[in-house]
């Protein structure tokens, strides 16, 4: 059986195949990352984050909201940390108590004491999108990744799960985001199951924006890295006459 990659051409799949390459999505994308340096793996990260959060950004302006601040902020820090002008000592306060936020929201996990203020201060009474929730968490992750990466040392009572990480190497989100704009296609398009989904011009289009993107962190010499940044911070994951409906709320 043929082993599914980047470049394989998702509109030429059958229903069975498109399945399988959903399911086998993050072990691709690691296979392709597996020799790339940390900031080449973040890079693949940020690029698909801005072209997310823009699109978001737009369809919650045409609802006459705004983007939650904190998403700015996160992303704000990666980019610094991308640009060498931050150290992750500086962000590891915030990537704290924005996970554990994240993950009280998420499971019902009860927060520290310590991070009440946070809480508190910027999620009381905070009505957001599904897609920013999963933008918070995707940042959260990448940003604790980086303090353990550095050297730096979390509680693993609270953050067990980020006790072995080596590298950037937690490719779920970007799974999460498929799956989210898979069921956003569907409402959309008036699709009962995702099969069809996966055979839309729509999603199909989604798959490819995707691989290149990631593609484009494979190739990008470190000197291209901001102006990546820059770049994708323009971009829209779907055609802009559709932002206003990909958001779930």
């Amino acid at each position: 059986m043929a082993k599914y990659t980047l470049d394989t051409d998702f509109k030429t799949l059958s229903i069975n195949q498109t399945k399988k390459w959903i399911c086998e999505f993050c072990q691709m994308t690691e296979e392709a990352f597996k020799k790339q340096d940390t900031k080449s793996r973040l890079l693949a990260h940020i690029l698909l984050l801005e072209a997310y959060t823009n699109t978001i950004a737009q369809g919650l302006k045409e609802h006459n909201r705004q983007l939650f601040t904190l998403i700015k902020k996160g992303l704000d820090f990666l980019l610094d940390y991308m640009n060498d002008v931050i150290k992750p000592t500086e962000f590891q306060e915030f990537a704290e108590n924005l996970y554990s936020c994240v993950l009280e929201h998420n499971t019902g996990e009860e927060i520290q004491e310590c991070q009440q203020n946070f809480y508190q201060k910027h999620f009381v009474n905070i009505d957001m999108s599904t897609d920013e929730w999963l933008i918070l968490e995707w940042i959260g992750v990448l940003l604790l990744e980086l303090v353990v990466i550095e050297g730096g040392e979390l509680d693993l009572d609270f953050y067990e799960e980020f006790e072995d990480v080596e590298n950037i190497d937690l490719f779920y989100t970007m799974e999460d985001m498929l799956n989210g704009l898979a069921e956003s296609c569907a409402n959309i398009l008036g699709i009962d199951n995702y099969e069809q989904v996966y055979q839309a011009e729509l999603f199909q289009n989604i798959i490819i924006f995707v691989c290149n993107t990631l593609k484009t962190a494979l190739t990008a010499t470190v000197n291209q890295y901001m102006a990546l940044c820059e770049e994708y911070h323009q971009k829209t994951i779907v055609p802009k006459e559709y932002v206003e409906r990909i958001i779930v709320f």
